[in-house]
């Protein structure tokens, strides 16, 4: 069933895109004010073992490795984390429909 479209003249459409330039803007301002600070810092050597950081990236990050050795704590995080990661495709799709009533993820 597909809701019904309730544009009159395209407002909703105006609005949805106003309020989403506005966040864009907010997000491009802190982006630009904490690379500025990062760039003042020293450089450091971060790509001497690129596979070594990946594999490190995967262990740590997205499987939750440290977590997991404390197995109440470590399951609940590990839970919340990858619940949050799939509700982010939901959020996603709902920005799409913004645009088109027919987006969706494959």
């Amino acid at each position: 069933m597909e809701p019904v479209d309730m544009t009159m003249y395209g407002l909703e459409k105006i609005a949805f895109i106003a309020v989403l330039t506005i966040g864009l803007a907010i997000l491009a301002y802190e982006i630009y004010f904490y690379l500025r600070l990062l760039l003042s810092f020293k450089p450091e050597r971060r790509l001497d073992n690129p596979l070594k950081r990946v594999k490190k990236l995967f262990t740590f990050v997205f499987g939750q490795r440290r977590l997991l050795d404390q197995i109440a704590m470590g399951s609940a995080h590990f839970m919340i984390f990858w619940g949050f990661i799939i509700i982010s495709f939901g959020t996603l799709t709902f920005f799409g429909k913004g645009f088109s009533a027919g987006f969706r993820l494959p």
